[in-house]
């Protein structure tokens, strides 16, 4: 965690977000915002991601189109999992995206 903590955390995920023309509102509260968020950040920001950890971004993109949102689930889990443990990373845009949607993924079952 940076010095600054949670504050400059946030503030660093915003900077790293401001690279888009995206805004990140924050973590979604339905399920139907845990899904407006997917398809959102999912080109580039999820997909590279994705790719960078190991994933196929494309096996994603057929996941969303078949409305298989367990998969999707556990494919955004396995990246997360696999990604360093590095501060650093929290400056890829969508990391905080992704690191919510796999948080916020118990929205799937309502």
């Amino acid at each position: 965690m940076p010095r600054g903590g949670i504050k400059e955390l946030r503030e660093m995920q915003i900077i790293a977000n401001s690279k888009t023309d995206k805004v990140y509102k924050g973590y979604p509260t339905t399920k139907e915002e845990w899904i407006q968020t997917l398809e959102q950040w999912l080109e580039p920001e999820l997909s590279d991601i994705i790719s960078m950890y190991g994933g196929d971004s494309k096996t994603i993109k057929s996941l969303i189109e078949q409305k298989d949102y367990v998969s999707i689930y556990t494919m955004l889990s396995r990246t997360w999992a696999a990604a360093p443990d590095d501060i650093g990373i929290h400056s890829d845009a969508g990391w905080d995206v992704l690191c919510d949607l796999c948080s916020e993924a118990y929205l799937l079952d309502k």
